[in-house]
C-alpha cells in the first residue's frame, strides 16, 4: 500500500498548467465576460440604490403578497428588510440581490437551451447525465473557486471597499443604557 501513496501522479502540476494555459489564451474572453457582467450588476445595483429603501421594501412586500397571498410571509419579509436597513447592510443586500438576479439569468440562458437540445438529442443527454449527476454531488464551493479564478468578479463588479474607505462605518451604537441591570440596589438579583 505504501507504493500507492509514495508514487503520486502529477495531477496538481497538470491542472495548474491547464488553468495557466486557459487563462493565458482566453484572458480576453474572461475579461470581457467579467466587464460585461460587472457593468450589468453595477447598473442594476445603482438603480436599486436610487430607489428609496422604504419604497423598495413596499414593492418587495407587494411582490411577496402577489406571489403567495400570505400576510404572515409579507410581515416576515418586511420585518427582515427593515432589520437589514437598521443594521446598515442595505447597500450590500442590494448588491447581493443584483448578483443573484444576474446569476439566475446567466444560468437560465445557458441551461434552458442545453436542456432543450438534450431533450431532442439522446446522445447529448447521455453525455450530459453523468456530468449533471457529478455536479449535484460536488459541493458548490468547488465551482466557486474556478469561477473566481477565471472571471475575477472583483475586477468588473464594483465593491464597496472604496466607499467604505472614504466614508467608514461608525462604531456600533453604545447599548449599555439598554442592557438589563444585573444588580439591584441591594446587590445582585
Amino acid at each position: 500500500m505504501d507504493w500507492l501513496t509514495e508514487n503520486k501522479l502529477p495531477l496538481g502540476k497538470g491542472v495548474e498548467w491547464f488553468v495557466d494555459e486557459l487563462y493565458t489564451r482566453f484572458d480576453w474572453l474572461f475579461d470581457l465576460i467579467s466587464d460585461v457582467l460587472g457593468f450589468l450588476v453595477e447598473g442594476l445595483t445603482d438603480v436599486l440604490q436610487w430607489c428609496h429603501p422604504l419604497v423598495l421594501v413596499a414593492l418587495i412586500a407587494g411582490l411577496a403578497f402577489w406571489l403567495h397571498r400570505s400576510v404572515a410571509l409579507v410581515i416576515g419579509v418586511v420585518l427582515s428588510l427593515l432589520l437589514i436597513i437598521n443594521l446598515g447592510y442595505w447597500e450590500e443586500t442590494l448588491a447581493t440581490l443584483s448578483l443573484v438576479i444576474y446569476a439566475t439569468v446567466v444560468c437560465m440562458a445557458v441551461g434552458v437551451p442545453i436542456g432543450i437540445a438534450a431533450a431532442h438529442r439522446p446522445r447529448l443527454y447521455i453525455f450530459l447525465r453523468p456530468v449533471l449527476d457529478l455536479m449535484q454531488t460536488i459541493p458548490t464551493f468547488v465551482y466557486l473557486i474556478p469561477t473566481l479564478i477565471s472571471f475575477r468578479p472583483w475586477r468588473g463588479a464594483r465593491t464597496d471597499l472604496h466607499r467604505r474607505l472614504r466614508h467608514p462605518r461608525t462604531d456600533p451604537p453604545d447599548l449599555s443604557g439598554y442592557l438589563f441591570r444585573a444588580q439591584g440596589p441591594g446587590g445582585s438579583r
